[in-house]
């Protein structure tokens, strides 16, 4: 499940980007079975649309890691266009073939990886306290 108290990245973020941490806590409400934050949908989802919104978006997000309750990581784009499954903590680390989620091999030496934000747990699994 998304973090939706988002308030110790406010504390921290650029004042530019407070309106937009606020929007990220309201979308994570409403989709709080997803278990990451893809920029790519926020973005849309939030009409990020100009260069302002975008380099405002892009201080939240950074302010979500550094505040210490997401944690980046990477995905691969599957040939469907959908995220695989599997996270990487590198991009160097991901293998030259995955299995896509019909059960497909597929390579990934010309497919293009997602950076995403996944929710920081503690060791019992609990989600951190903001």
């Amino acid at each position: 499940m998304l973090q939706t108290n988002l308030q110790a990245a406010v504390n921290i973020a650029p004042v530019e980007s407070h309106f937009i941490i606020f929007r990220i806590a309201h979308w994570a409400r409403k989709h709080h079975k997803f278990e990451l934050i893809d920029p790519r949908v926020i973005a849309t989802d939030l009409g990020i649309i100009t260069q302002e919104s975008l380099m405002a978006l892009s201080m939240a997000l950074h302010a979500l890691v550094k505040a210490g309750l997401y944690r980046i990581g990477y995905r691969v784009v599957e040939p469907s266009g959908e995220l695989n499954e599997n996270d990487f903590e590198d991009p160097n680390d991901i293998p030259d073939s995955l299995i896509d989620g019909g059960g497909n091999e597929f390579t990934t030496n010309c497919t293009c990886f997602v950076v995403v934000l996944k929710p920081v747990t503690t060791a019992h699994g609990a989600k951190t306290v903001s």
